[in-house]
């Protein structure tokens, strides 16, 4: 619809319905502006009549809004301005505007410019969580000849002093294996990682806080199958699980919140057995993965979930000696049904200093 058929409108619908009579020292054009400020001042109108009102008033405040978004790129005099208003721009869908476009050609190499070096700067912040992306943002960086700017030379002395790429690359599904409490993909991963990692010493490995944490998720998961049914299928975090439990955590302060999400999650599970093991699950999910939370503990956050105080599990845990490397530890991940050659065997007793190899094990325990 034309910007003047809609301005028209103000005139057409909604001032005629106030008559020309002053109201309360107030003219038409002021009340039907108030009306725009206020559409809920058509209480009371005939249906049809509340329905053309309301819909003229959204377009008009599409306009108002369109127009003064495109005044203000056009007086934009930095790229950082442009940038902090290009979101309202794509939700208005004006990228394609004379205005946009204009600004757009002067401001958007440095735009691109701004938005890599914030991508190394996250590299630079958890290697391991950005370093998908970097084989990419180097070859950007050469594209905008960024190649010498500090940021980019830092990162690649850190991706060299970290062992490359691939070690970032394996030691990131390590990751993954360990927030999904996946046992087969952690032990997978941790030999992938040690294959790549023989550079590094094992005290430098044991140092990494995803092996960390995979030694004590094996740890947690050798308790579980020791506990349980030795024929009981193990169970994977979906994130459709870890999105409930996380829901319950983020209630901790509602308690009515946080039994609607309990109930929830035993709706998702197929019973009181599971349920409990994906709650114990996520309590190690969101105690291990240090990577997900602030290890200085620098907050006053009461999180609980499922009768665990997540934050004083986390600090106990960091200042028992607990986070160290942990050794002698017997998992279940040494069967024949994971480690299948002794390469296998011999890189993943690497990862475990001082932990039985696979015939240790047996013989330990025949």
């Amino acid at each position: 619809m034309d910007d003047q058929v809609l301005e028209s409108l103000l005139d057409d619908i909604l001032i005629p319905l106030f008559g020309t009579e002053r109201d309360g020292g107030r003219s038409p054009k002021k009340r039907a502006n108030l009306l725009l400020a206020n559409s809920r001042c058509t209480i009371g109108l005939p249906e049809q009549v509340r329905f053309k009102i309301n819909q003229a008033i959204q377009d008009l405040r599409s306009v108002r809004s369109r127009r003064v978004l495109l005044e203000s790129v056009t007086h934009v005099s930095d790229a950082m301005e442009f940038k902090s208003l290009l979101s309202n721009i794509s939700a208005l869908g004006l990228e394609d505007t004379p205005q946009v476009k204009w600004a757009q050609a002067r401001f958007g190499k440095f735009i691109d410019r701004f938005d890599l070096l914030d991508d190394f700067k996250f590299f630079l912040q958890d290697p391991v969580a950005g370093a998908h992306k970097m084989n990419n943002l180097f070859t950007e960086a050469d594209h905008l000849g960024l190649s010498s700017d500090d940021i980019v030379q830092q990162a690649r002395e850190e991706c060299q002093r970290l062992g490359g790429l691939s070690i970032l690359d394996a030691r990131a599904a390590l990751r993954s294996a360990v927030e999904n409490v996946n046992a087969n993909q952690i032990t997978t991963c941790l030999i992938k990682l040690c294959s790549e990692s023989e550079n590094f010493s094992t005290q430098e490995i044991e140092s990494w806080p995803e092996v960390r944490a995979a030694h004590a998720m094996q740890r947690m998961l050798e308790f579980e199958s020791i506990a349980s049914n030795p024929n009981q299928q193990r169970f994977v975090l979906t994130d459709n699980l870890i999105q409930l439990c996380a829901r319950i955590e983020a209630a901790s302060n509602d308690s009515n919140s946080q039994r609607i999400a309990e109930a929830a999650l035993r709706h998702a599970t197929s019973s009181e057995l599971v349920f409990d093991q994906v709650s114990r699950a996520y309590k190690w999910r969101v105690l291990f993965c240090e990577w997900l939370y602030d290890t200085t503990f620098d907050n006053d956050r009461t999180n609980t979930f499922c009768g665990m105080c997540i934050n004083e599990a986390r600090q106990a845990y960091h200042t028992s000696g607990l986070i160290g490397p942990i050794s002698s530890i017997k998992t279940a991940s040494h069967s024949s049904s994971f480690l299948e050659s002794p390469e296998q065997e011999r890189l993943y007793s690497r990862s475990r200093p001082n932990t039985p190899s696979k015939s240790e094990y047996a013989a330990g325990f025949s």
